[in-house]
């Protein structure tokens, strides 16, 4: 028993018909296996797609082997055919995010010689470990890289290579993987084996911003968001410099050092105290 893959046809449809095969109860709630499905799995350092599934929510997608399971706090008969609704403005953030990632490793990897070890997309932080560090004025080059790439909005490219095509095919993988084999290409910049949903364009993606930097394991942890994801937690900044610009009554430029001098005089008057 396997499960067809929708998303891997079009990553872009947002609902879609399938046939119950089982339903069992678990720990987690409904283990409920489709003959097909457009919910990605938890998979490849990826959180599970939301949605409902005949209006019923899906708590959580597995797979395991071919076989892809959605967890449901409701039962639903054997047998029958549903509808299943995916959340797109959650897959589409995750789509962003993950096109993203692909444009900065496969970069980082051309330019540099980097290898990515690690990726985890969940709805809170985005992050990918690399095998060596960068330097900051590198990692302004390759932010400003990525950026132009998005503008030029490159064709991204998904399939499954014979095994005559691959045999003559450099791409990245982190692991050793059997079976068939999905090979995303974002031409000019990078070509890897991945699961995950992707968007078309490069232009889709939006906006590269790297968040944070620190080391990691011996290399580098990058923590950075696309799109609009980037574009709420730009937001969320803008708020809090703007609340604070009005507390203290000056501009954004002279923030910080405004911050510093508050800080020097009440550590100067606890020392008084003391």
């Amino acid at each position: 028993m396997s499960t067809k893959k929708l998303y891997d046809i079009d990553a872009y449809v947002t609902e879609f018909e399938a046939k119950v095969l089982s339903c069992d109860l678990a720990k987690e709630g409904y283990a409920v296996v489709l003959d097909q499905t457009l919910f990605f799995p938890e998979e490849g350092g990826q959180t599970p797609d939301k949605g409902s599934i005949d209006e019923k929510e899906v708590l959580d997608v597995q797979i395991k082997g071919d076989v892809i399971t959605h967890y449901l706090a409701e039962p639903i008969e054997a047998g029958c055919m549903v509808k299943g609704t995916i959340d797109w403005q959650h897959r589409f953030f995750n789509m962003q995010q993950h096109s993203g990632e692909h444009l900065f490793s496969g970069l980082a990897h051309r330019k540099y010689g980097l290898k990515n070890v690690g990726f985890h997309l969940s709805n809170q932080i985005v992050t990918m470990d690399f095998d060596r560090a960068l330097s900051d004025e590198q990692l302004k080059e390759m932010e400003w890289e990525i950026n132009q790439a998005i503008v030029a909005n490159v064709e991204i490219k998904t399939g499954y290579p014979s095994k005559e095509e691959l045999a003559n095919l450099e791409y990245r993988s982190k692991i050793e993987i059997e079976g068939d084999i999905r090979i995303v290409e974002v031409t000019g910049y990078d070509i890897c084996a991945c699961c995950a949903p992707h968007v078309h364009r490069t232009g889709e993606i939006g906006i590269f911003k790297i968040q944070s930097v620190q080391n990691h394991r011996g290399g580098v942890r990058i923590s950075f968001l696309c799109g609009f994801r980037a574009l709420e937690e730009y937001r969320k900044k803008s708020q809090i410099i703007s609340e604070l610009t009005g507390i203290l009554t000056t501009n954004q430029e002279t923030l910080a050092e405004n911050v510093v001098k508050l800080k020097t005089q009440a550590q100067s008057l606890k020392t008084k105290l003391d």
